[in-house]
């Protein structure tokens, strides 16, 4: 409902409406709505963090392919709408906007670490993380950037990055 509807129906009564359940089921499941609200920014944290880093872990065959890499083309290449819902709810919502903060943290730690694997030194990781993740942030938020623009992967493959 969140990446579909936004923000806004994140109550009690519309999410009861559109599973066809009474206001108590819901409550059976969440004591208040802003335990209702943790668990969905639970949930974003698990589906847009630990699920995509998961996957980029596992090895695969291609050992030319980092972990860099793999994160990369899964974050660039991932859907877009419940990452832009959830970033517009942080601009209303100050628990949305703390949770997005330390998701933003824990990215760009995540991508700093990859770099300085990559031979980077500290603060050269620090910055490549930092504005990469800004590239796809904007890539996420900006909505009339085309789908497959070829000028993202010029940049990455100086980067010495194949997404």
């Amino acid at each position: 409902m969140l990446a579909d509807l936004g923000h806004e129906a994140l109550r009690a009564e519309p999410l009861a409406k559109r599973l066809g359940v009474s206001r108590g089921s819901f409550y059976w499941h969440f004591r208040d709505v802003p335990a209702f609200h943790d668990a969905v920014l639970e949930r974003w944290e698990t589906v847009a963090v630990d699920r995509p880093l998961a996957r980029i872990r596992r090895p695969i065959g291609d050992r030319r392919q980092t972990e860099l890499n793999r994160l990369i083309r899964v974050a660039f290449n991932a859907p877009v709408a419940l990452e832009r819902a959830v970033h517009s709810w942080a601009a209303v919502f100050a628990p949305a906007a703390e949770r997005v903060a330390a998701v933003n943290r824990r990215r760009t730690t995540v991508l700093a670490s990859m770099f300085e694997q990559a031979g980077l030194s500290s603060h050269a990781a620090d910055a490549s993380a930092v504005v990469l993740y800004w590239t796809y942030l904007g890539r996420v938020l900006v909505r009339d950037l085309p789908p497959n623009d070829d000028r993202l992967h010029e940049v990455l493959a100086r980067l010495g990055v194949d997404a």
